[in-house]
């Protein structure tokens, strides 16, 4: 791993806790970028070009899934695990929340 990327999906609603875990991260010795774009086009492409993806939105593991990204989506919401097994996944692995 050698380096985090976090953005908001939803900037309303991730901002909070993007900010407490980048902070969270930033006292390892990760190299943790916290991106602030809005720009849709910019988020795909980080997406695509990761070795790796960590997400609890939908759309992040659809993109991820397209772009032959490894995946791990936190099933917070049935739609996770729904879209997983109708899609057959061969990059997302669901996560459960506990």
């Amino acid at each position: 791993l050698n380096k985090v990327i976090m953005f908001d999906v939803d900037s309303h609603f991730d901002c909070d806790i993007n900010r407490t875990l980048f902070n969270l991260l930033k006292k390892t010795h990760l190299d943790v970028v916290y991106n602030k774009s809005t720009d849709i086009i910019e988020k795909m492409k980080i997406i695509c070009e990761s070795s790796f993806v960590f997400t609890s939105r939908l759309h992040v593991a659809v993109i991820a899934e397209i772009a032959n990204v490894p995946c791990e989506a936190l099933n917070y919401s049935p739609k996770i695990r729904y879209f997983v097994d109708e899609v057959k996944s061969q990059y997302v692995k669901v996560v459960e929340c506990t």
